[in-house]
């Protein structure tokens, strides 16, 4: 059974964790255009292809009599999905953000990466807009979470679907919850440009808005379709206070404060509250899962955990398969725990070749838990 939120709109739901601790969802679209006398089918934002979801496409297409021939990442944090997304669909042509979802994903092959002012996809017409979110750099995570260098952008497009006024969101907000207002991603965006991120603010709002979609969160949460337009309108206003901006005109004067930094072990804390540390799951991230829209069980425990030395980049990006096994273990034995039970799941590593990357993962557990609101851990 398909999801269909409009005519030629079509929400793809898969199951997708932060840590294999806090699940926050990952959402895609179908898109049905006709560039040219003929149907063809765009996947935004792949999900995880779960056979399910594949089964959800594959009757899209068959109802549609159209074939996924465009594959679009909007956004430069979200890769682990491309790789299975080409296989499903290797005639597709793959567009990407940026140079780093290839960087992340090097297995893919002959994806297109947008450019930086790009408005639209040649073979999906006119009928799917492109907003370039401009004006922010990944200063604001520590470099253990971006791998970026001092500056970098921050890449991000807002996708538009003219015919039915859709509206799709990657990472700018937090995974939105259901009956509370947005909360603006300001560690996973530090803006550096207020003119231009008050000109892709004013793009959007300029749009004939009826339903907008967000990349993460459940079904309940993740498509807002009542007074969208006006909604979005405040809830951008909120962004724009958030990163210490006035909601009018973008003046001469305006200037951006270089805030420094925090710590990066404090940094890295409120980048794991604010679920923007996808890079550092294991290839096991990727692993198909059905998707789930039960609740968080609660876990309680005895004591916080105290604060601990950040990890160095090299033992975030050094592939250990070992270490995929181990958190699919760890990760069954937390689910497997009755609600108020204490966390005690802590990983070993086999050799000494896993140990910076086993740090890294029960680091990561113990700050999220941490932060949590109402959890904590002991390991």
């Amino acid at each position: 059974m398909t999801d269909r939120l409009a005519p030629n709109v079509w929400l793809l739901q898969s199951a997708f964790s932060m840590y294999r601790v806090v699940k926050i969802g990952l959402n895609g679209l179908v898109l049905r255009v006709k560039p040219a006398d003929r149907d063809v089918l765009a996947l935004i934002n792949p999900p995880t292809l779960t056979p399910a979801v594949v089964a959800e496409i594959r009757q899209i297409e068959a109802e549609t009599e159209a074939t996924v021939e465009v594959i679009v990442q909007p956004g430069d944090w979200h890769h682990f999905q491309l790789p299975a997304a080409q296989a499903a669909f290797p005639e597709a042509v793959m567009y990407v953000a940026s140079e780093r979802n290839l960087r992340k994903q090097p297995s893919l092959t002959g994806a297109k990466v947008l450019d930086r002012t790009a408005t639209g996809i040649p073979e999906l017409g006119d009928e799917v807009v492109l907003v370039p979110w401009l004006g922010y750099t990944q200063d604001g995570m520590p470099k253990l979470m971006s791998g970026e260098k001092k500056g970098a952008a921050r890449i991000e497009f807002v996708v538009f679907h003219k015919p039915s006024g859709t509206v799709f969101l990657t990472d700018h907000f937090l995974p939105p919850v259901a009956g509370k207002p947005m909360q603006p991603n300001t560690i996973g965006f530090h803006l550096a440009d207020a003119d231009a991120a008050k000109d892709s603010v004013r793009q959007v709002n300029d749009l004939d808005i009826q339903r907008v979609v967000f990349s993460h969160g459940t079904r309940t949460a993740c498509v807002l379709q009542t007074d969208a337009a006006k909604a979005l309108t405040t809830e951008y206003e909120g962004l724009l206070k958030a990163h210490g901006q006035s909601p009018c005109e973008p003046c001469a004067n305006d200037e951006v404060a270089d805030t420094p930094v925090e710590d990066e072990n404090h940094a890295a804390e409120q980048a794991l509250v604010e679920v923007q540390a996808m890079e550092v799951v294991t290839a096991a991230e990727a692993a198909p899962t059905e998707a789930s829209t039960s609740e968080e069980p609660v876990m309680q425990a005895d004591e916080p955990t105290p604060i601990v030395e950040a990890p160095t980049v090299e033992a975030v990006e050094e592939p250990v398969a070992a270490a995929g096994e181990q958190e699919r273990a760890a990760e069954e034995q937390i689910e497997s725990q009755p609600e108020g039970e204490n966390v005690q799941v802590i990983l070993e590593p086999a050799d000494k070749a896993q140990s910076k990357h086993i740090k890294h993962i029960n680091i990561a557990r113990r700050l999220l838990f941490r932060a949590k609101p109402g959890v904590a851990a002991s390991a």
